[in-house]
């Protein structure tokens, strides 16, 4: 069985990851939303299927996305994680793993109520990507 990561910018960055076996079949996917001038990253959208979930697949594919990013745009100065509020393991997750705080807690503006402010350090590291923090620092 053979995997495929697909790429795409238009103007967000799209992370296809898919076995190949008999028929495709879809592991998961991530998409950046990027700020015109490059500096703010925003994951939109990150999403691992069954049967594919706790096996490492969501790292790669996150992964995948940052350094696709990183090969067009450089390091951002921010990193934000637009958290959907249906899982809050993950809220969780962002917030032990990388001192998420939260864009506003003005609840009136439903799409920065749901915007988390990642510590780009932490987040780096977490990757395995601490070398870009240091290269281009």
């Amino acid at each position: 069985m053979s995997e495929n990561i697909s790429r795409s910018y238009n103007p967000q960055i799209n992370i296809i990851k898919t076995k190949m076996n008999n028929d495709t079949q879809t592991v998961g996917f991530c998409k950046l939303c990027i700020s015109d001038d490059g500096s703010v990253w925003s994951i939109a959208s990150w999403h691992v299927n069954n049967p594919y979930q706790k096996q490492g697949y969501g790292l790669q594919i996150l992964k995948e996305a940052i350094l696709y990013a990183n090969e067009i745009f450089g390091l951002p100065v921010k990193i934000e994680y637009i958290w959907d509020a249906d899982n809050d393991y993950v809220l969780n997750w962002i917030r032990t793993h990388f001192d998420a705080e939260q864009k506003t807690q003005d609840s009136t503006n439903d799409w920065a109520f749901h915007t988390y402010y990642l510590n780009k350090e932490k987040f780096f590291n977490y990757l395995g990507l601490e070398v870009l923090c240091k290269e281009k620092s």
